[in-house]
């Protein structure tokens, strides 16, 4: 993965992941405290690890139907990168 790339989200307080399966079920990934994304431009999924290192592969945004909401701790600053 020579294209991987990792961004700092140690300022995330929590993240979560709403996906839709194929039959319109709504699932949830809920991360506590998550530290670091790597990305691969153009993948469909990414990997997100947190304050324990326990990682998570998950869809990109907009990918099988996964939408993004994340709190950041400052609320002044609600996107890092």
């Amino acid at each position: 993965m020579d294209n991987l790339k990792e961004l700092d989200i140690s300022t995330e307080e929590w993240r979560e992941y709403e996906l839709i399966n194929r039959n319109g079920k709504k699932h949830s990934i809920w991360i506590d405290k998550p530290v670091k994304l790597f990305i691969n431009p153009g993948g469909s999924t990414h990997r997100v690890v947190n304050e324990t290192g326990q990682s998570f592969c998950c869809p990109a945004p907009e990918v099988y139907g996964c939408f993004l909401r994340w709190k950041t701790k400052d609320s002044d600053k609600p996107v890092n990168f």
